[in-house]
């Protein structure tokens, strides 16, 4: 026999392992004829190398072991028998060979606890046990040797109980006299209150042996009878139950020294899996919620239980959450549970912080593997057990994530829930629910904003539920019949305004989506609104006059003869009756928001209407937007909200094409205000003067002709100069402030020194004290208006830059529109002044990209159309005044794309406009040579002449 096999079983390579066992069995097989002494010295090596510590040999010799074993004393082996070898010979080998002698070191002998251990698995595993022939004295030794180790040496206890279970496992059918001999002998261990008592009592219990269970002091002789759950709870947590307390203190530390693990281990008890293989067995959720509530809860979270134990119940939360029914989930959720994992998940440096994320994300998974389980969560996490801020105040994204990943039925009865507990929020203090629906309301939107786009509703109707739930708590008081469908405590005026403002906030994201009917968001958020006016159990928040009222019932009728014209009109007309809807859906719902100054916006863009309602003919249309329609564009635009800014741009691109010079100025005359406080004055003086004669700011600037003078009141010069007015009027203010500060304190500042007199530096008494204290007031209250005038003149400037910039984004889409018409041309000089005189580079990049877009889309279009061709002259000589001033490399290279585009045009129209191009250049150049202030880049002629090598080559042909 060839000792290699051996050395080999103890290999960390399997492969290596296996090949040995198997040409070690072969050689010792009954058609080889071993001999008896052979057969025992393998026996001694192997159960040898079970108690030895070195690489895997105990893995190696153990599956070599059990064949072997299988080989002599098996169903089918009769070698046993032919070499007089039984299973008196085999165990009393065993003993032998793992009995440590007196002089054996303490890893010694537990190298020989663990080789006996083993061998006795070996035993158990390989069947010899329970043949036809075997007697019962053989299982009651083989439990006994167990049992004698599981009380010796604590931390081979779970060990030896697995091998007990899995032996009874094995046998689908067994008698009252195979399991007694286990229960007794726990019994007479004192293993009694042992998680492995535990589980060989709930496996006896499925063979239908609950005599021999009644043996272990159950009562109703069931270990998950809820009159044994306290008991459970003390054994399931590793700790003796201490139930006679008539014990001497020595028996008493006796018991519960045998009772116990010897250490921590990190990883679950095979006894969870009986106890919940039962339990679900059971399918009783009033059992299975009083077992979790008190073994689990109230015991393994309990405020007092340590950090291992926490650490348990929640790998046996995450084990349930994988196993279990559905229906069983929302037990779990238990109180102390969500508790310790909400104060885990709140900080990195918490000791469960890691499996606490990981519980966390099995409840994520499990959500889009099992959709059921994500409702049970969010009700969960969100309810009394857990908290409507649970993402914030765990600092975790959960809630979040959970929502996001349900969709269609699932999502909509997540959405219910939420909703519900928005209008019961478990608290009777105002500031705590105002705070939590707070949180609601903002998943709501954080929810729809995670919705992919387009015509989705059919996929997304939760889309419909969170406007349903904004508007109904937003705009109205629900007075249901049903006292349990009533707010408590009732919604307050701010949260209110807080769901009115998501409201718009969420128009704002689905604006530019339609539902599948084809209406428009903001169209079904009116149906909404006017379906809940009629209803008995709500109350509008805001009480409307006789006149309010009639305008919105006028504007409501209106509303639904243009969407019933949107349906039937030819495609031009369709997009822009579309584009009016929107229009009134939004003033109108400005109007419910409590904005009364909407009326005015309502009749002006009744007026367009029912102007464009008189045009009869299909074709050549006149739909040029006025004046008033531009500046309600404007006004919008610049409010601080996506939904206006996003709808605004959607609608005007429907009118865009059709603007005439008046419109477009009072779009033009934003980009020349100067910004400042004098410029943010302007502008809304300018808005709120409702006598201002249309033809009179259409005189200036358009033709080319008042704005040359009036350009300079918004050049960059003059900001310049109020700028540095305004500093230079801020260090005067500051000196003076300093120097009163100084004559109050009687000091001077350190370079004042030589100039002070120090002839008096005596005390100041109380009276002067409380003379003193009134200068002092009176000088911060002057330092604190410098410091808010230079806030007022910060925010003026931000104001208007942002003004600017919305004016900018709509002339990118009139030039969009108005690309094949010589109306665009009059754009470029106000935005060549505004690429000169702004300070901020936003506005700069902006109006560079506007110009680019302008000439980019000529050049697709070939031409632009010269109705006009005097205009383009002037223009074009605008263009190269400007080039002339002294600006940024920005503005020269924009003034010169727009000359050669202006050229083009030109000369495309007629080949004799090249000669007074020419001298528009030669005038420049002229001028860029002999004046010292002009600032031509030489860029500028270059570009020209190489468009003319290229535009050459066209005259000729």
């Amino acid at each position: 026999m060839s000792l290699q096999y051996y050395n080999d079983l103890a290999s960390n390579d399997e492969t290596v392992r296996l090949e040995a066992a198997h040409a070690l069995l072969s050689e010792l097989s009954l058609a080889n004829q071993p001999s008896a002494a052979s057969v025992e010295y393998a026996l001694n090596r192997l159960i040898r190398g079970l108690a030895s510590g070195r690489e895997s040999s105990r893995i190696g010799f153990s599956v070599a072991f059990t064949e072997l074993l299988v080989q002599l004393l098996g169903p089918q082996g009769t070698l046993g028998e032919a070499l007089g070898i039984d299973f008196d010979r085999v165990l009393h080998i065993l003993k032998t060979a793992t009995h440590p002698e007196g002089s054996a070191s303490g890893q010694e002998r537990r190298d020989h606890h663990f080789g006996r251990l083993f061998g006795l698995k070996a035993i158990v595993t390989s069947g010899i046990l329970f043949q036809p022939l075997s007697g019962l004295e053989h299982w009651t030794e083989v439990t006994k040797l167990l049992l004698d180790l599981a009380r010796k040496k604590s931390w081979l206890r779970e060990e030896c109980g697995s091998v007990l279970y899995e032996g009874l496992k094995a046998q689908p059918h067994c008698s009252f006299d195979v399991v007694l001999p286990v229960t007794e002998g726990l019994k007479d261990h004192n293993l009694v209150d042992t998680p492995e008592a535990v589980a060989i009592s709930l496996r006896a219990l499925e063979l239908g042996n609950k005599g021999a269970v009644r043996t272990l002091s159950w009562e109703n002789g069931d270990p998950l009878d809820p009159s044994n759950f306290a008991r459970l709870a003390k054994i399931l947590k590793e700790t003796s139950s201490q139930k006679d307390k008539s014990k001497k203190p020595q028996d008493a530390q006796k018991q519960s020294g045998s009772s116990q693990r010897g250490t921590w281990n990190g990883k679950l008890h095979f006894v969870w899996d009986a106890v919940f293989a039962r339990l679900y067995e059971r399918a009783d959720l009033t059992v299975f919620k009083e077992f979790w509530d008190v073994v689990i809860d109230e015991t393994l979270f309990s405020a007092q239980a340590s950090e291992e134990r926490k650490y348990w119940g929640f790998l046996i939360f995450i084990k349930v959450l994988r196993d279990a029914h559905v229906e069983s989930l929302d037990c779990i959720y238990s109180k102390n549970l969500l508790r310790c994992l909400i104060n885990q998940l709140s900080k990195k440096d918490r000791y469960l912080h890691t499996i606490a994320q990981k519980a966390v994300k099995v409840i994520q998974n499990l959500s889009h593997d099992r959709p059921g389980t994500a409702v049970i969560a969010l009700q969960a996490l969100l309810g009394p057990n857990g908290s409507p801020s649970f993402d914030k105040i765990s600092k975790s994204k959960t809630i979040e994530r959970l929502v996001f990943l349900a969709e269609g039925h699932t999502l909509t009865e997540m959405l219910h829930i939420i909703e519900r507990l928005m209008i019961s929020p478990a608290t009777d203090e105002a500031k705590a629910a105002e705070s939590r629906r707070q949180v609601l309301a903002d998943l709501c939107l954080n929810t729809l904003r995670g919705l992919p786009g387009g015509t989705c509703e059919k996929v997304h109707p939760a889309m419909g539920v969170i406007l349903r739930i904004f508007v109904e708590h937003g705009y109205f008081i629900r007075m249901p019949s049903k006292e349990s469908l009533k707010a408590t405590p009732p919604f307050s005026p701010a949260t209110q305004k807080l769901f009115r403002t998501r409201l718009f906030s969420s128009l704002g994201v689905l604006v530019s989506m339609t539902v599948i009917s084809g209406d428009s968001w903001l169209y079904k958020t009116l149906r909404i609104i006017r379906k809940l006016e009629k209803s008995s159990d709500h109350s509008q928040v805001f009480e409307f006059d006789a006149e309010i009222a009639e305008a919105l019932g006028s504007a409501r009728s209106k509303l639904k003869e243009i969407h019933k014209k949107t349906s039937r009109s030819t495609a031009e007309r369709s997009r822009l009756f579309q584009a009016i809807e929107l229009l009134y859906s939004l003033i109108i719902l400005r109007i419910y928001d409590g904005d009364q100054e909407s009326l005015s916006s309502l009749e002006d863009l009744e007026a367009y209407y029912n102007g464009l309602s008189k045009v009869k003919s299909k074709s050549g249309i006149d739909v040029r937007a006025p004046v008033s329609l531009v500046q309600l564009f404007l006004s919008l635009s610049v409010q601080q909200s996506q939904l206006l800014r996003k709808l605004v741009e959607q609608v005007f691109g429907a009118f865009a094409f059709g603007m005439n010079a008046e419109a477009l100025w009072t779009m033009l005359e934003v980009l020349s205000t100067s910004e400042s406080i004098k410029g943010q004055e302007d502008i809304f003086d300018r808005e709120d003067d409702e006598d201002e004669s249309p033809s009179d700011a259409g005189d200036v600037g358009i033709n080319g002709g008042a704005l040359h003078e009036s350009d300079q009141s918004a050049s960059g010069d003059d900001d310049d100069d109020e700028i540095v007015d305004m500093e230079d009027m801020d260090v005067d203010e500051a000196e003076k402030l300093d120097a009163a500060l100084a004559d109050a304190l009687g000091t001077r500042r350190a370079d004042k020194l030589n100039e002070a007199s120090s002839s008096n530096d005596s005390d100041m008494d109380d009276e002067q004290m409380m003379v003193l204290d009134g200068h002092l007031a009176k000088i911060f209250r002057e330092r604190k208006k410098i410091t808010s005038k230079k806030q007022e003149r910060k925010d003026a400037k931000e104001n208007i830059i942002n003004f600017k910039g919305r004016v900018l984004d709509l002339l990118t889409i009139y030039v969009k529109q108005q690309q094949d018409d010589s109306e665009a041309v009059v754009i470029i000089r106000p935005i060549l002044v505004l690429i000169r005189t702004t300070t901020s580079k936003v506005l700069v990049d902006k109006a560079r990209n506007l110009l680019r877009e302008l000439s980019q889309a000529c050049k697709s279009k070939h031409i632009l159309l010269l109705n006009k061709p005097e205009k383009f002259w002037e223009i074009l000589k605008d263009v190269h005044a400007e080039a002339m001033r002294d600006a940024s490399k920005v503005h020269a290279s924009a003034c010169s794309q727009m000359s050669v585009l202006l050229v083009r045009a030109l000369v495309a129209s007629d080949r004799e406009n090249m000669k007074g191009v020419v001298q528009v250049y030669a005038d420049t150049w002229t001028q860029w040579l002999l004046q010292k202030k002009s600032s031509v880049q030489p860029s500028f002629f270059t570009d020209f002449v190489n468009w003319s090598k290229t535009a050459s080559k066209q005259l000729h042909k």
